[in-house]
């Protein structure tokens, strides 16, 4: 059985190996210093799935602003641990995110996904979500 909370400064080992199972490289040290800011604002909220001493899942939410649109909250990362899949428990993040928006005012959830991964695509749109559009991402590093 599992607990959804918010995450706290001790989750940060177990969210840096689930964020590893993405194929993203970030120490605990990182993750601990990220989820110290993300504590602090009001716009941001990260939750985790937890058994006892064990964190088999994360999301982290954001509200967004744009000019062009009204806000939104976006999934900036959701990832269940490959061993806890099809248990649940993805689906009660994306429940408790839900809630977490209606109280911001905010009635769309947005979630971006990777091309490749069809199985999350799946997922996704069997929980609801339409898909909107396709796009390409350009970084520049400063």
């Amino acid at each position: 059985m599992f607990t959804i909370r918010i995450a706290e400064a001790n989750d940060s080992a177990g969210i840096a190996a689930l964020t590893q199972e993405l194929g993203y490289q970030a120490s605990a040290a990182d993750i601990a210093v990220r989820l110290r800011n993300l504590s602090q604002s009001q716009q941001d909220v990260v939750l985790v799935a937890a058994t006892p001493g064990q964190v088999v899942a994360w999301l982290h939410a954001f509200v967004s602003v744009r000019v062009t649109s009204a806000p939104f909250v976006e999934v900036g990362g959701l990832v269940v641990q490959e061993e806890s899949r099809g248990q649940g428990i993805a689906t009660k993040l994306l429940q408790e995110v839900s809630t977490w928006s209606r109280r911001q005012g905010i009635s769309k959830l947005r979630v971006r996904c990777n091309v490749n991964r069809e199985e999350t695509h799946r997922f996704y749109h069997s929980r609801g979500f339409s898909e909107t559009k396709e796009q390409k991402v350009f970084d520049l590093h400063l």
